[in-house]
């Protein structure tokens, strides 16, 4: 049965009103008596989370303060003066059957005391020391947050990705995420169902990965090593449809909203000409798990090595402004999309093997319904339950991508593989084939201008060659050369400081 909502948590002070509540050698009207109040009174509903600053108890997840600035925490436990004035009340009841006078007036100075605490302590100034003095005591680390990569927060309670059941709310759980969709265990999809298939012009198989790495994507398990590309060679296709959908369904995480998704420019997965502040780009990214980019226009160059790290699992580090450096293990699938695809120059196994090239080959344009997308948030309940089935068939298989995207992903690569089609016009590939690097560099160069081709600079062009298999050694008179290639007669003609042909040999 689905789960009712939990209540929702109050952020007033709780726990027994002592006379004073702090160690007996500590004033009672300080800031550091107010982080001792601050840690019985708001015990499990408050922590201090490195790089994140302080996570608040909603009654449905954990909720990290936006604003950077502790604004929302110092909100949270501004309730602390009226407990101050409970316990001036506390003590100045102490007075009452007290037969020693030295000692009914000092209580009695203590109650005044703490009267004029207790409305001090309304200043936020006041407020935000004692939170500041009870940090170390209120501490966790980054890591234990969101350690479960199984577990998917809804309005309703959380969903065991392993076994697809609801269960309540627990604070247990450390979950600083929410989806905005209610689990409702007998929500359909049929819009969402017939859009799916229109797209992919009614192919199943291409239909049950969509739902199989849809489904993988509600997980923070990222084993699959995988970068979703979504590709149409024009507009009206779908492909964007499909991701605001899913996104919708995660929710979004940024700016006061606590969703697992994130939308980010399609810079932040792309190489540029200024040192890569890897640290700066992955912070947005900490906690999420599915990770969508703006749409890709021309001339957009991958940086694979930080898709690499992104996607292997590895430990990274971040730091947020004003707050301290920390390192999380990546949850997020990044899913792109666009009309052009991003050049990518590497030719080795370890970044193809994480690129999934999703065809959209069917063209909606002058026909495309545009009251969709609303239907489609309409459904989302059912969308979700729809995803449940994908993971657990993911579980079940793996994402098992279709002929048709290995097909298109294999394209893909060759398409990008510019010392391939160098090879093709201009090289003759032999075991007995002999070269020397610099002439076989310069026709490369020249090619390349020919070509309209970005020319690797030489000891990359090397590493590219190696990567197809061709053996650098080194010749008379100590000259570097490549064994297994040669130059076409035809363009054997470069201005060539070594001998062109090793008479050794």
């Amino acid at each position: 049965p689905d789960s009712a909502p939990a209540p929702a948590v109050s952020n007033e002070p709780t726990g027994p009103v002592e006379a004073v509540y702090c160690p007996p050698t500590v004033s009672p009207c300080t800031h550091l008596a107010n982080s001792y109040r601050i840690r019985h009174y708001y015990q499990g509903r408050i922590w201090y989370a490195l790089g994140t600053g302080w996570i608040l108890w909603t009654g449905k997840f954990w909720q990290p303060d936006p604003t950077n600035e502790g604004a929302i925490a110092i909100g949270f436990v501004g309730g602390l003066s009226q407990k101050i004035a409970e316990e001036a009340a506390a003590t100045l009841q102490r007075t009452t059957g007290e037969s020693d006078s030295d000692r009914r007036t000092a209580l009695m100075r203590q109650a005044e005391a703490l009267t004029k605490w207790a409305i001090q302590s309304e200043h936020e100034r006041v407020i935000a020391s004692g939170l500041n003095l009870a940090k170390h005591a209120l501490l966790i680390e980054h890591s234990a947050l969101d350690a479960d990569p199984w577990l998917f927060n809804v309005q309703n309670g959380t969903v065991d990705l392993r076994t697809g059941q609801l269960h309540p709310h627990k604070s247990t759980d450390l979950i600083t995420h929410i989806a905005p969709v209610t689990y409702d265990s007998a929500a359909t999809c049929p819009t969402f169902e017939r859009f799916i298939s229109e797209v992919f012009a009614g192919d199943t198989g291409m239909v049950a990965f969509i739902q199989r790495a849809v489904g993988w994507s509600l997980t923070g398990v990222i084993e699959e090593r995988t970068l979703f590309f979504l590709y149409g060679a024009s507009g009206w296709n779908g492909k964007s449809t499909l991701v605001e959908t899913i996104m919708a369904l995660l929710g979004e995480y940024g700016d006061r909203n606590f969703g697992y998704a994130r939308k980010v420019p399609a810079e932040t997965f792309m190489k540029s000409r200024n040192i890569d502040d890897n640290e700066r780009k992955t912070v947005p990214l900490s906690g999420t798990r599915f990770v969508s980019t703006s749409e890709l226009s021309k001339e957009h160059r991958l940086n694979e090595q930080l898709i690499k790290d992104i996607t292997g699992g590895d430990t990274l580090t971040a730091k947020r402004l004003y707050h301290e450096s920390f390192s999380f293990k990546p949850q997020f699938k990044p899913w792109m999309y666009g009309n052009h695809k991003p050049e990518i120059r590497g030719t080795d196994n370890a970044i193809w093997s994480r690129v999934k090239l999703v065809p959209f080959e069917v063209s909606f344009e002058g026909r495309a319904d545009g009251k969709l997308k609303t239907k489609l948030l309409a459904e989302l309940p059912g969308i979700l339950n729809w995803a449940i089935k994908g993971c657990l068939d993911w579980q079940r298989h793996g994402l098992q991508p279709p002929a048709k995207v290995q097909a298109a992903t294999q394209a893909y690569r060759k398409e990008m593989d510019v010392i391939a089609a160098f090879f093709a016009d201009c090289c003759v590939l032999h075991r007995e084939a002999r070269v020397s690097a610099s002439a076989l560099y310069q026709a490369y160069q020249r090619w390349c201008e020919q070509s309209g081709e970005y020319a690797e600079k030489q000891r990359n062009f090397g590493i590219r060659l190696t990567e197809h298999g061709v053996e650098r050694y080194l010749g008379a008179k100590g000259y570097s050369w490549w064994r297994g290639i040669g130059l076409r007669a035809e363009v054997d003609d470069v201005d060539d400081v070594d001998q062109k042909t090793e008479k050794s040999l």
